[in-house]
């Protein structure tokens, strides 16, 4: 996609529930329906590189009649170390309509921080990681900023965010889940900027002796090392 350098506003969170299969029609005149197009995996209206699990969830067409100018996906990978450190792949797929789409990725690298999580925005976040959003491939050439952080920010392709990231793993009776809360803390300003709707995923211990899932977690106060997949339920770009 060569477009200018675009700057962004949200319009809304959460228009494609994840889990929830997207709508389609069968008289649709979509690009997308071209047998044998690249850009529309198996019919799923999704390019290839949509990861697989998400080509039938996400509105990849921007066609779900909500007067958005484009819609927003994030999808990281990634896990943290014994020694704290968090690192991620996070990459961000912008779809303005069938087969006109981009995806920026981000490089997530940060270290545990032992501070209470809800100082920054998330009473229910047991763990969180002081972090950079470093700009590592740049298709899109948007400025994310100020949509995503009061940061300064004059080059897509040279893009860095500071923050903080919060996990919520754990439920009532400090029992441990796989499934996680993603709360976002970018600097915004002089002031953090929490987003409660940043991301859902699964969260998976690595380390000998973990709490099964299910069970009350003698260190939900502790760092623990995990692997991580996240992603999004589709931002309303206008």
């Amino acid at each position: 996609m060569n477009t200018t350098w675009m700057t962004l506003s949200l319009l809304a969170f959460g228009l494609v529930a994840c889990g929830e299969e997207k709508e389609t029609s069968e008289s649709s005149n979509s690009v997308f329906d071209q047998e044998g197009n690249e850009d529309n995996v198996d019919g799923s209206g999704c390019p290839s590189v949509v990861p697989e699990e998400y080509q039938f969830l996400w509105d990849c067409e921007n066609a779900q009649g909500d007067d958005c100018s484009a819609k927003l996906y994030r999808h990281a990978e990634g896990e943290s170390f014994e020694d704290g450190t968090f690192e991620l792949t996070e990459r961000w797929y912008l779809f303005n309509g069938p087969g006109d789409y981009c995806v920026d990725t981000f490089s997530i690298v940060g270290q545990y921080d032992s501070r209470e999580p809800s100082t920054f925005g998330c009473i229910s976040c047991e763990s969180m990681y002081e972090i950079y959003w470093t700009m590592t491939d740049s298709q899109c050439e948007v400025i994310w900023s100020p949509l995503f952080a009061e940061q300064e920010a004059n080059d897509p392709a040279s893009q860095e965010y500071y923050g903080f990231v919060m996990l919520d793993t754990h439920g009532g009776w400090d029992l441990r889940y796989e499934e996680m809360l993603v709360v976002a803390a970018p600097v915004n300003g002089n002031q953090y900027a929490p987003n409660n709707n940043y991301a859902r995923g699964v969260a998976t211990p690595t380390y000998e002796g973990a709490t099964p899932a299910g069970e009350a977690d003698p260190m939900i106060d502790e760092h623990q090392p995990a692997t991580y997949e996240w992603t999004n339920a589709g931002d309303c770009m206008q």
